[in-house]
């Protein structure tokens, strides 16, 4: 029989290199795409005697209502930041060839129905960075909300098996 303790709903905090990112809007979706290459035996012809991995691609996209510098950092990993006091500035237009791997960093999704504590439905990517078109939309009669979808890149410092991600609590 089901459990209906089991059953979700809510929002997450977005926590990008230790920064919250603040709030969400339109809901935060997680996506794994696993690849895989038919194995095949002449005996069988085309039909796959087995199915080996690969790849695998995680990502979220994340929905961001609040327009800080913090979240343009995490949507525009190529651009440079500087500040002095309160005022601002990002910089855009890097060589062809730039490593994101050299800017990934740590990207926690932690549901807010759970206490801070409890870390069973937490999303770790261990080497996160914003792939794909960053729109700043300025219209007058809608919200600005900063759509970034974020990509889990290998971390070979992690086990195998856990180069990604972790779902769950990732001190046990």
């Amino acid at each position: 029989m089901g459990d209906i303790t089991k059953v979700k709903l809510g929002s997450c905090s977005v926590n990008f290199d230790g920064t919250d990112l603040g709030h969400t809007k339109g809901g935060v979706e997680i996506s794994y795409d696993p690849d895989f290459t038919d194995i095949t035996v002449d005996l069988y012809g085309d039909t796959p005697v087995d199915k080996r991995l690969k790849a695998e691609n995680f990502s979220v996209k994340i929905p961001l209502a609040e327009k800080t510098y913090n979240v343009l950092k995490a949507a525009i990993p190529s651009g440079t930041y500087s500040s002095t006091g309160e005022r601002n500035k990002l910089t855009i237009g890097k060589q062809a060839g730039f490593s994101l791997a050299s800017v990934a960093k740590r990207l926690v999704l932690h549901p807010t129905e759970n206490a801070t504590a409890n870390k069973d439905d937490d999303v770790v990517m261990w080497s996160a960075v914003s792939i794909d078109e960053v729109s700043l939309p300025h219209k007058f009669d809608e919200q600005t909300i900063i759509e970034v979808t974020m990509m889990a890149l290998i971390n070979e410092n992690m086990s195998a098996g856990n180069y990604l991600a972790t779902i769950g609590d990732t001190t046990i």
